[in-house]
């Protein structure tokens, strides 16, 4: 059984605080319908960035499939096939490596995280940062929602 949008519930955090958080709403199974990536409470986010949750959307109801890892900066769709989509990732180790990956979206599952390590220079031509490049144009490259919780309001408007 689905559920109301979850991103339109308030949001706080460990210490029971008002949170913001981040989401994206594309279609994610190619079904004609906007899905939901939700993030946790932005205050947990580390330089990895943080958890998502990922929902579908099945007629008006939401259904949570699994959660990712993942950075708002550094999130792109991917629509291989009808059935199939990839949501990839950059996981940032460090100032100088990281993890540039996908989970695989089939039949309504996500897969486990298919990941390679990295090393994006951005001052150099390595092949770590044209991977990065080619993953993360800019025409590709989804830009989260963000919002604040005030009370039992949640607003979405500001772009990340």
């Amino acid at each position: 059984m689905g559920q109301a949008d979850p991103s339109l519930k308030p949001a706080v955090d460990h210490n029971d605080r008002p949170a913001e958080r981040y989401r994206f709403v594309e279609d994610l199974d190619n079904d004609g319908d906007q899905d939901l990536i939700l993030s946790e409470p932005m205050r947990a986010f580390g330089t990895m960035g943080g958890m998502w949750m990922v929902y579908l959307n099945e007629n008006g109801e939401w259904r949570e499939i699994d959660s990712i890892s993942a950075h708002p900066k550094a999130v792109t769709l991917e629509q291989h096939r009808s059935d199939t989509s990839r949501i990839w990732v950059y996981l940032k180790g460090a100032a100088w490596y990281g993890s540039l990956g996908y989970y695989e979206l089939k039949d309504g599952k996500l897969g486990n995280y298919i990941g390679l390590e990295i090393f994006p220079d951005p001052a150099g031509e390595s092949l770590g940062i044209r991977l990065y490049q080619a993953v993360f144009d800019a025409n590709l490259t989804l830009e989260p929602e963000r919002f604040r919780t005030q009370g039992n309001t949640v607003t979405w408007s500001m772009r990340h």
